[in-house]
């Protein structure tokens, strides 16, 4: 069969794609033996393999364990790393970048502890192997699948090399990718892996003849594909690459493939670095490159072999010199940074992979050690970097920009990595390897010595380098390197330390020429910051930035410093020519030779400029004596050290922390374990992120001179260290740490007469300076630090470090005439001592105490910088100095002769010093006495209240004056009950508001106001019902009750509520259901306010700015379309204003009206038996027939007429209420025919529900303290009763105004619907028609009483008389006008609750004298032949239209046929509705009454219905009966008594004459709301009125009522602890529209499940998914976690907003896209937030949200 097939491909190469198919699967199933192949394949898998498979490319998920990984690549597989012990071991999550393979089973890249325990166990099995007759078979068809491979390889090749333009035909690509992926299947089996690698690696006779090409001949296939690797397109190179990838598991090919790919590997780098047409198919080489690299080279042994045998190094090293070779300008010789090699970075894969290889310590020191030619030839690479991209001070035209010194740097940072990786490498072998370690550091020192002495002279014969100016200098840094780390080893006690091993030694011209081009570079830089570069760029200020920075400046600046502290004392005595030599350099070399006794003349730009020069010489000449981080301190120590210097300038956060330090360069281990010993950790906030401050007691390790301060940063940590570190003198340097031979020699230079005539020089130009305002401060910053220089040589010889006689002399390098100065070496003398000029000869000389001498000595200075009192740093470091100097005379001199010279210096100080301790005493006591006097204050004050509350009977409560709602204003309309304190005149309580447009006071009735209001569509209850479901049994109900019931929901809530639901739909809103299921107009208000017209001034500023394009307040972030602004004030989103009525409502009249309605109510009382009081008395549902009723209703009726802006106002507001209802999809409605009493009553109860929801939890002040900073301004919560959310009460309160007030307006129709809806709920006919006939029996006219009460009295009257013509005048009456579900009301009297437990015939006949019954069942009436009726039609004509809300919707009662199915909360709402005038509190209770009974009856129905009771039998109710009964009726409860508050404006204790009340106890509630015991209410609604019993409401193939178990507690999708999970529970999710694994997953924490986020498959007409989930199931309102990038999005309609992540590494911060991969978790208090800000639609209220959004939500 092979050789028939083998033929036919001879004679048809160009076979098609279903041809090579149908091939494979023949080869397959002879191969497998006649099985399916993929059975075949299984049964090898079936034994399991020793090591994991498992390839990976870019993006895709894989874990480091830094526990169990062997080298810095390891990596494993998801599967792998599940299925092993990591829990808790160091490991990162991360999305890989190129790609990868698992190093699980492989013990050379991971330990076998870390095995997971698949490969763990594996490994003690033998891997099964290929039947013996089939290993033939397989061979040759593994050769054949190889052959055809590389003749589409090399078609590609060919057309690639004759057409360099030629674009790969994509049937070409496929072809080839067929035979990569079959082979690909095969690797992924071991035993048929071995035979693929023997294929492959093999030279066969006839490749030349079948591929007709000569360039095969005797080559294998790897050869073949290898030489045209670089070339294929990207796709066929990336299967390439996994194919190796997968062979690389053995380790034979390993060692094959990668002495294959170093023979041509120049060929796949170089050709790119010529030709820049090839860049863009080198790209896509690297990044396969990268992969296959980290598979090879992570063995030291097969590295080291390589090396040895097949000089790797030389290789590798050689192509990247080539490649930067290319790069070379022909001009000078240095490295062309615009080249597009450098741009386009292709020397960073040999750079890549030469850090590879150095990176195992055996490399190191063979290299180091062995191998010192190696070393060199990394360094010749390196010297094409030296002096590279150079800039001149003289050209003006044509410098290099940003971009050229950022390519430059780069490639000198990626470069040094080499060196620096084997310098590293080979110094972590010590301890253990001591003289191994100092034999290979040696050896690499004196290599780098000769390289730099080569370049130093090549530098000699060029001269036109002394004019150009670089920071590129590798080849001192590499010299450097070795030093920092030869210094930390112990040498021999010879005083020159590793000095005495560098052969040949320096000699001193040399060490001169050594220094030249670090100090040129560091001369650079101060310059730059001197801003004598400013004319020829300003990127140059940025240049110096980045070498003194955290990215660079470890490679940069600290090994110029440490070369210039290395030359300092490479020869001995070298002191003074160092210190002329830099001056020099800095141009002051002037300032070290001779006195300078003039610097007059300079203009004030150049004075400025030499200041700063010379504050940076002596910050230079500071730094080298003191810098100890690379002269001797070990890793540990000087991470300690920088953590400190930096948290000196503010609390950071570890990524900061990080950064600053070195970015990744950084152990992180090390970091924490120092962090643990120097900062304390502060827990992030709910906006902020976790961060460390430093411990008080590290605060005295801040030094000033830290080398890597920028200047802002050094004032910061200076302010700091005095108002947090309460170091007051900081600028006092501490004695610097003790350093190892050569470099304990750095002191010595402080002792050279060139440093003493600079601290002269700089003295005396201080105390010029300094009385030059402009000049002051720099003087004294100058004055500070050569106080600090004179301070650290007295301090030297004060501790003994130098004498007199050993102090250098003048050196042979003085490159001036010394002869000009007399050399005064003890600086304790050279104090004393002033300069004499000759007159004659010019000649200099210093004498001590010479009075001739006009000129001043160091000492003299000192005393005269004393007055300048205001630059106290400069004074009291001189006061220091002289101290010292004082110190050290006695103990020179042995007498207190000196002391009369500084006694009067220093007593001014301690003068101060103890002045400033009386006032801090004196402010102490002061305080500690103010504190007694208060406290007794108070203490008296209370005792005097809790005394008068007691003489005047009150009980004495703790709380007994709750704080009233600040922001409410107004005074009451209520009188509780019981209350001998009348209420406040409004205009004595109200509260003065300003504008917040035009900031006067809106306090005028000319000008109407009203509150900043946010108008939101929210379904908040509608979501926490949805979660509930329907309580089956008895059992479950009790379980419920005493907390016992285990089982959660799919969010994981427990319920914890029962409620009363329809049978028909409990979670279908257009079935009767419950008023939690309408979708609610949220309102809330931030507390300010602003006048009517200014709001619409406002507007249309806002508008014009729109259409004219200009900038506005808020533009991106409101929707002008809906009327959206910002508060002026606060900067909150609004889009109404919510009319203020405190000022304009007759609150006087209404308080006289209820005192004289409370005294009529005990009056009654008192004439009326106990029997009489016990009947329900419902009078306040229809309006009293009085001629008091008609002059309210007149004198609202003119009140109105002289309101009409108010009016207008609330028009306004309810029209933009019904615009948010209808998701702003309609027209705005038109003003005139708005049904405002209804709308306003329908919003109110909306909001009302929403806050019963909200607060269903015991919120605490602490939880409320943890808030958000920008919570509503309006009034804390914790005020408040309920604990609700300040904003939303704000609009809950003045809601209940304007809904009491809307109740005031004439409208006809309003005692028609009343006069139905009595009807409705079944009472009397000829009651009701007396009633309604004794309202138009008024003294007054009656037309005027038509006109207000309406004009259907009389044909009310009529109906009464004939059954049929009511039936049908109401069948077309209901709906329309009161179309609301039938309820029965009830009303408790105080006192007289035990009549409700008699059943006796004499209690029935007592309720026969009941002023209302309700209408017989068998009785003709309205109200049961409706409840018969289904098609209910309209009701009366009214001026009102009634489709528009959830009352008067015609879809509901008309389907459920009973109001009774209802929600009794609705009923309650119906009745305030249809109430004329404003209601008192007696008819509010009243109309609670009624609900209530309903209320109470529907959830014995439903309770009994549960038990298998009867109905219809009154039986005697148990204690478990009763506890069920009353925690259904608990959220109506709740919502009365939130409404009763709401309307009765005063808090509940008031209401409930102080006495503390328990929200979520109905016993409480009921009593507080004086209604009967639940008992007492099912028995009047068991029994009925005349016979009629209530629960024939709920019979008549009615929906029966249910009971319904809620979540007590609205939370967020549960989420896991830590986020990788979250990341691999969801890896293969599929989205729930489209199906497929979503590119950007997005987990909505509202429901939990998973969508895609902003991408096109699920966009529809514009819309994505989130958006449009958001808006179908929570009202535009949505809460998305997104999965890759840890981020949370907020969707607010069409505004979004990206916000913080829930999850927290251990540091307390984020990591967006796993860049750092540490495990994340969860932040339970960022998570409450969210959730709070959900609970109370505060989202667009909390601004630092607001103004993070932007709107184009709708794309997400």
């Amino acid at each position: 069969m092979f050789e028939a097939r083998r033929a036919s491909m001879e004679q048809a190469r160009w076979q098609t794609l279903e041809a090579a198919n149908r091939g494979l699967m023949e080869i397959e199933h002879s191969m497998s033996g006649g099985e399916f192949f993929s059975s075949y394949l299984d049964s090898f898998k079936a034994g399991g393999q020793a090591q994991c498979t498992t390839v990976w490319t870019k993006t895709t998920i894989a874990y480091r364990c830094r526990t169990c990984q062997v080298n810095d690549s390891s990596a494993i597989c998801v599967s792998c790393f599940q299925a092993g012990d990591h829990r808790h071991h160091d490991y990162v999550m991360y999305h890989s970048d190129s790609g990868g393979c698992c190093d699980c089973g492989d013990p050379a890249a991971w330990k076998e502890e870390g095995f997971c325990s698949v490969h763990r166990s594996s490994s003690l099995h033998k891997e099964l192997t290929i039947p013996a007759h089939l290993n033939e078979v397989t061979s040759k068809a593994v050769e054949l699948v190889l052959k055809e491979l590389c003749i589409w390889v090399e078609i590609i090749m060919d057309a690639k090399i004759s057409d360099r333009s030629y674009q790969s035909s994509p049937f070409k690509v496929t072809m080839a990718e067929v035979y990569v992926k079959w082979l690909q299947k095969i690797c992924s089996v071991a035993a048929l892996r071995n035979i693929v690698v023997v294929e492959i690696t093999s030279v066969h006779s006839d490749v030349a003849s079948m591929l007709r090409n000569d360039r095969t001949r005797n080559r294998s296939f790897l050869e073949i594909l290898l030489s045209t690797y670089g070339r294929m397109p990207d796709s066929l190179m990336e299967a390439e690459t996994t194919l190796f990838l997968q062979m690389l598991y053995d380790q034979q090919f390993k060692d094959t493939f990668s002495r294959a790919l170093m023979r041509h590997y120049s060929g796949l780098i170089e050709p790119a670095a010529i030709t820049p047409k090839l860049l863009g198919e080198y790209k896509a080489l690297d990044q396969s490159l990268d992969r296959v690299m980290v598979q090879l080279f992570n063995v030291p042994e097969i590295t080291l072999n390589l090396i040895q045998t097949d000089r790797l190094l030389e290789s590798f090293t050689s192509v990247l010199g080539s490649v930067l070779s290319h790069c070379t300008s022909r001009r000078d010789g240095t490295i062309d940074v615009d080249h597009h090699a450098i741009k386009g970075k292709v020397y960073g894969r040999p750079q890549g992979d030469l850090k590879l290889i150095v990176a195992h310590e055996s490399v190191a020191f063979h290299v180091l050690k062995e191998r010192p030619d190696v070393f060199r030839n990394i360094l010749s690479t390196l010297s094409l970097l030296q002096w590279m991209n150079p800039y001149s001070r003289s050209e003006t035209v044509g410098l290099k920009g940003q971009e050229a010194w950022t390519a430059a740097i780069t490639l000198e940072m990626n470069t040094m990595t080499i060196p620096f990786g084997l310098i590293g490498r080979c110094f972590s072998g010590f301890p253990g390897n001591e003289e191994a370690v100092k034999s290979a550091l040696i050896s690499a020192a004196c290599v780098a010595m000769g390289s730099l002495r080569e370049f130093l002279t090549k530098v000699e014969t060029s001269q036109s380098s002394e004019e150009k100016l670089s920071l590129h200098i590798p080849l001192h840094r590499v010299l450097s390197a070795v030093i920092s780390k030869l210094v930390m080893l112990p040498w021999r006690e010879t005083g020159q330390g590793f000095l005495d091993n560098l052969q040949p030694a320096l000699t001193e011209a040399e060490v001169l020429a050594l220094m030249d081009h670090p100090l040129r570079v560091v001369v650079w830089m101060a310059e730059i910051r001197a801003h004598m570069w400013q004319r020829s760029s300003e990127d140059f200020s940025r240049l110096e930035l980045i070498y003194r920075g955290s990215i660079w400046h470890d490679q940069s600046m600290d090994m110029d410093i440490l070369m210039l502290q290395f030359c300092c004392v490479a020869v001995e005595n070298m002191g003074q020519s160092v210190i002329s030599m830099m001056a020099k350099k800095f141009g002051l070399l002037d300032m070290v030779t001779m006195p300078v006794l003039d610097s007059g003349g300079d203009s004030r730009e150049s004075t400025l400029a030499k200041i700063s020069m010379l504050q940076d010489f002596l910050r230079l000449l500071l730094l080298i004596i003191r810098e100890r981080r690379n002269t001797g301190m070990f890793e540990r120590e000087s991470l300690r050290y920088d953590v400190i210097q930096w948290l000196c300038v503010r609390d950071q956060t570890y990524s900061q922390l990080a950064y600053t330090l070195g970015g990744n360069l950084i152990d992180q281990t090390r970091l924490s374990s120092v962090l643990q010993e120097v900062a304390i950790y502060n827990i992030p906030k709910v906006q902020e992120r976790g961060f460390y401050q430093l411990k008080q007691e590290c605060w005295k390790e801040f030094d000033p001179l830290f080398a890597h301060f920028y200047a802002n940063d050094l004032e910061e940590a200076q302010e700091r260290a005095i108002s947090v570190g309460k170091l007051p003198h900081y600028w006092r340097l501490q004695p610097p740490r003790e350093v190892k031979p050569p470099f304990n020699r750095l002191i010595k230079i402080l002792h050279t007469q060139a440093c003493h005539q600079l601290t002269w020089n700089v003295l005396h130009s201080v105390t010029n300076l300094i009385q030059d305002e402009a000049t002051a401060t720099s003087a004294e910053a100058l004055g500070v630090m050569s106080l600090q220089i004179l301070e650290m040589a007295l301090a030297d010889i004060r501790d003994g470090g130098l004498t007199p006689q050993n102090v250098p002399m003048t050196s042979q390098s003085w490159q001036v005439q010394s002869s000009s100065m007399v050399h005064c070496s003890d600086i304790s003398d050279f104090i004393y001592a002033k300069p004499h000029i000759s007159s004659v000869s010019g000649v200099v000389e210093w004498k001590r105490r010479d009075s001739t001498s006009s000129h001043p000595s160091i000492y003299e200075m000192l005393i005269s910088l004393q007055r300048y009192k205001d630059s106290f740093r400069l004074v009291d470091s001189a006061n220091h100095v002289i101290q010292l100097q004082c110190s050290y005379s006695i103990t020179k001199s042995g007498s207190d002769s000196c002391r009369s010279q500084v006694f009067d210096v220093y007593i001014d100080d301690e003068r101060r010093k103890l002045k400033k301790k009386r006032q801090e005493a004196i402010l102490a006591d002061f305080k500690a006495r103010q504190k007694a006097f208060l406290d007794q204050v108070y203490h008296e004050e209370d005792s005097n209240e809790v005394k008068a509350k007691e003489d005047a009977g009150t009980p004495v409560f703790e709380d007994s004056k709750p704080q009233e709602f600040s922001t409410a204003g107004g005074g009451s309309s209520w009188a509780v009950p019981g209350d001998k304190t009348p209420s406040k005149d409004a205009d004595q309580e109200k509260e003065r508001h300003e504008c917040a447009f035009c900031r006067s006071e809106c306090d005028g009735d000319e000008s109407p106001t009203g509150w900043i209001a946010l108008v939101q569509r929210y379904n908040l209850p509608s979501l926490i019902h949805s979660r509930g479901e329907v309580v089956r049994s008895i059992k479950e109900v009790t379980s419920l009750l005493s907390g016992n019931h285990q089982s959660e929901g799919s969010d994981g809530n427990v319920p914890g509520l029962l409620t009363v639901v329809t049978e028909s739909s409990p979670n279908d809103a257009s079935v009767s259901g419950p008023l939690d299921l309408h979708p609610t107009e949220h309102v809330r208000c931030c507390g300010h306010q602003m006048h009517q017209m200014c709001f619409q001034r406002y507007a249309d500023s806002l508008l014009k700015r729109h259409y004219a394009k200009s900038t506005y307040e808020g533009k991106g972030i409101i929707d002008l379309g809906k009327m959206d602004f910002l508060c002026p004030f606060c900067r909150r989103l609004a889009n109404v204003l919510l009319p203020d009525v405190n000022k304009v409502v007759p609150w006087a009249r209404l308080e006289t009206k209820q005192e004289l309605h409370k005294k009529e109510a005990l009056q009654d009382k008192e004439n009326q038996t106990d029997e009489e009081l016990a009947y329900f008395s419902l009078e306040g549902l229809i309006p009293h027939g009085s001629s008091e009723h008609f002059e309210d209703m007149q004198y609202w009726k003119h009140y109105w007429s002289t309101h009409q802006d108010l009016a207008e106002s609330i028009r306004i507001f309810a029209a933009q209420s019904l615009r948010v209802r209808k998701k702003f999809l309609r027209e705005p409605p038109d003003l005139d025919g708005l049904p405002l009493c209804q709308i306003l009553w329908e919003t109110l109860a909306e909001n009302i529900i929403h806050c019963e929801v909200e607060t269903r939890e015991v919120v605490t002040v602490k939880d409320i303290a943890a808030s958000s900073s920008s919570s509503a301004s309006a009034s804390p919560a914790e005020n408040l009763s309920w604990r609700g959310d300040a904003a939303h009460w704000l609009g809950l309160t003045e809601l209940g105004k304007l809904a009491m007030l809307t109740n005031t307006m004439p409208c006809e129709g309003k005692q028609k619907k009343m006069h139905l809806l009595l009807q409705w709920l079944g009472f009397d006919e000829n009651v009701i028609k007396q009633r309604f006939e004794d309202d138009i029996e008024t003294p007054a006219n009656t037309t005027q009483v038509d006109s207000l009460s309406g004009s259907a009295v009389g044909d009310i009257s009529q109906h009464n008389q004939s059954g049929e013509e009511v039936i049908e005048k109401a069948e077309s009456m209901v709906m329309e006008t009161a179309n609301e579900k039938s309820t029965d009301e009830s009303r408790s009297p105080r006192g007289h609750k035990n009549y409700w437990e008699s059943g006796s015939d004499d209690y029935r006949s007592k309720r026969n004298r009941a002023r209302f019954k309700f209408a017989g069942a068998d009785d003709n009436e309205v109200g049961w032949r409706l409840q018969k009726k289904h098609n209910l039609g309209k009701v009366l004509e009214s001026s009102e239209p009634m489709d528009i809300g959830w009352l008067w919707s015609n879809s509901k009662a008309s389907k459920s046929g009973s109001l009774a199915s209802g929600d009794p909360f609705e009923l309650l709402i119906m009745l305030l509705v249809t109430f004329e005038g404003w209601p008192t509190f007696q008819d509010l209770m009243a109309m609670v009454r009624v609900a209530y009974v309903l209320a109470a009856t529907k959830a014995s129905v439903a309770f009994n219905k549960l038990s298998g009771e009867d109905e219809n039998k009154l039986v005697a109710m148990d204690k478990a009966k009763i506890e069920v009964l009353q925690a259904a009726c608990l959220p109506f409860l709740r919502r009365v008594a939130l409404m009763v508050q709401i309307i009765a404006r005063k808090e509940t204790r008031e209401l409930a004459n102080g006495q503390a009340i328990e929200w979520m106890e109905s016993e409480c509630l009921q009593q507080w709301l004086d209604l009967p015991k639940i008992q007492e209410a099912v028995e009047l609604g068991m029994q009925g009125i005349h016979g009629v019993k209530m629960q024939q409401l709920f019979q008549n193939n009615q929906p029966a009522p249910l009971l319904y178990k809620v979540p007590r507690q609205a939370l967020l999708t549960k989420l896991p602890e830590v986020f990788q999970e979250l990341v691999l529970q969801n890896l293969k999710v599929a989205c729930l529209n489209c199906h497929k694994t979503p590119h950007e997953p997005a987990i909505c924490l509202v429901c939990g499940n998973l969508f895609c986020c902003g991408t096109d498959c699920c966009n529809i007409d514009g819309m994505g998914e989130c958006y449009r989930h958001a808006d179908k199931e929570s009202a535009g309102v949505g809460i998305y976690l997104l999965i890759r990038s840890t981020q949370l999005v907020l969707l607010r309609s069409n505004r979004v907003c990206m916000a913080p992540s829930l999850y927290l590494d251990l540091h307390g911060e984020e990591d967006a896209y796993l860049k750092r991969g540490h495990p994340l978790h969860l932040c339970h208090l960022r998570l409450n937030e969210v959730r709070r800000l959900w609970l109370t639609a505060s989202f667009d209220h909390e601004t630092h949200i607001l103004h993070s959004s932007q709107i184009g939500g709708r794309v997400l």
